[in-house]
């Protein structure tokens, strides 16, 4: 969900309030490949974090983010679908509808009536860590089953 609010200034003084990522066992799926993916995304979020903290545009970034997470969804449907998992087609759907989100925020940045830097970077935050907690958590235990989680 995206929060609009015009009367936030665009420009934030340094702040600890941003939340950095770790990725936490308890996010892990337990696929090499998964995880490190995730943990690649969390250290390109927390990249534009750092340069929103100190006054930097972070569009670039958010670009190589993109790209990453469209690599990523792509890596993450061809496992799910080489290793039989049944709900491959709702969850490329669900990555499909996450993209959109994905580019709708980064279409409201830095415009008047837009978000703020800030509130870009805290829905930033909870986009990746709802990805993971709504739809990648649903199909760990599928691998585990599979025995998949244990590659290295």
């Amino acid at each position: 969900m995206i929060v609009m609010n015009a009367s936030v200034p665009k420009k934030i003084a340094a702040t600890k309030l941003l939340r950095k990522l770790t990725l936490s066992s308890s996010l892990q799926v337990g696929h090499a490949l998964i995880d490190e993916d995730h943990r690649r995304l969390f250290e390109m979020i927390n990249g534009i974090i750092d340069t929103i903290e100190n006054d930097g545009n972070p569009r670039k970034k958010y670009s190589q983010f993109m790209r990453a997470l469209k690599s990523h969804y792509r890596r993450e449907e061809n496992l799910l679908r080489e290793t039989g998992y049944p709900r491959t087609d709702e969850h490329a759907a669900y990555h499909e509808a996450r993209l959109k989100e994905a580019e709708k925020l980064e279409r409201h940045l830095g415009e008047d009536d837009g978000i703020s830097e800030r509130d870009f970077a805290e829905e930033l935050v909870a986009f990746v860590l709802e990805d993971i907690l709504k739809g990648d958590l649903k199909f760990k235990s599928f691998l585990v089953e599979k025995r998949l989680n244990e590659e290295k």
